[in-house]
């Protein structure tokens, strides 16, 4: 027989409580199944066969399944304001927040910023991981910062950077180099291994790029990059010809809308996550650069009851 106990926490300048529950075996050890959130404090708690625990409370039923690890923000040491999320060389996931610095998950449980990582605080989305564990991050405070066999290093610290190197999006290609956006710089791709010493090759408005800031990139099956930035438009760059040509969104027409996520998948097809829902272009590949209407090609993916809504991420699931 297994006795549950569950202890109550009124959550910090707020009406709500966080749960801790345990199990009780025989010989009287606790064992912590799930930390949960609700309205009322007072709960009744019930484990069934599968270790899913059942809480009811005045709020309603909630159901827990104990083997998803719950990581709330206001729980210490996770982070607020989540942006991004790696995977070191060791297993350690680490969590990156806007202005609340770095934490990782180990052994299971959360652990805060190792002292020589501490000063980075301000983390942006997108994030990298080479074959060997080693990650990159963006940050607002230090640029680009990486971490490779425990070190970490930053950008910001690099003499003779041309400007504020600040950036969104990685993107490994195909031809073993890598892609990142930019805010100012547009479109940056340089070689492999990356480290705060790789040099960028950035593509801007001199090749036609005209997007301030590159939030997603999507590689085809014929190298063009496809980037987007939800409140510009989007741009294509063509490596071989070293041009770019972007349609930039206009209020006034059909084409109001901007790119925000992006992805190819197995079939070549370019689905887009926009401002305005998800849209797909069939052969990215075998699109004609200052040829063919771009606009005029997009499909427009029914969402049901999604409706236009922005859709800020999209990935292919094997």
């Amino acid at each position: 027989n297994q006795l549950l106990y569950a202890q109550a926490f009124q959550n910090p300048g707020r009406t709500d409580f966080t749960f801790h529950i345990y199990k009780i075996d025989s010989e009287g050890k606790f064992t912590h199944l799930a930390t949960a959130q609700g309205g009322h404090k007072n709960i009744s708690v019930a484990l069934d066969k599968n270790e899913n625990i059942w809480i009811t409370s005045h709020s309603g039923l909630m159901h827990v399944n104990t083997s998803i690890v719950e990581c709330f923000a206001n729980a210490s040491p996770m982070v607020p304001n989540l942006h991004t999320i790696n995977e070191d060389e060791q297993g350690r996931i680490w969590f990156g927040g806007y202005s609340t610095g770095l934490c990782y998950f180990k052994d299971e449980k959360l652990n805060p910023s190792p002292p020589e990582a501490s000063h980075f605080t301000r983390f942006l989305p997108g994030h990298y991981k080479d074959g060997n564990g080693s990650m990159a991050f963006w940050t607002e405070d230090y640029y680009m910062i990486t971490y490779d066999r425990g070190i970490w290093k930053d950008t910001r610290s690099i003499s003779g950077i041309e400007g504020r190197q600040v950036g969104y999006y990685f993107l490994p290609l195909q031809n073993g180099k890598i892609a990142a956006g930019f805010q100012n710089f547009g479109l940056g791709i340089t070689d492999a291994p990356l480290t705060v010493n790789s040099k960028w090759k950035f593509i801007s408005k001199d090749k036609g790029m005209l997007l301030n800031n590159v939030v997603t990139i999507a590689e085809d099956d014929r190298h063009h990059l496809w980037l987007g930035r939800m409140s510009e438009g989007i741009a294509l760059y063509d490596p071989q010809l070293d041009t770019a040509q972007t349609w930039m969104l206009n209020i006034e027409t059909s084409f109001n809308f901007g790119m925000i996520s992006s992805v190819v998948d197995r079939e070549g097809r370019l689905w887009l996550g926009c401002s305005n829902g998800l849209y797909i272009l069939q052969d990215p590949a075998a699109f004609q650069m200052f040829k063919d209407d771009l606009p005029s090609l997009l499909e427009k993916i029914n969402l049901g009851e999604a409706g236009s809504s922005q859709v800020d991420f999209v990935t292919t699931y094997e």
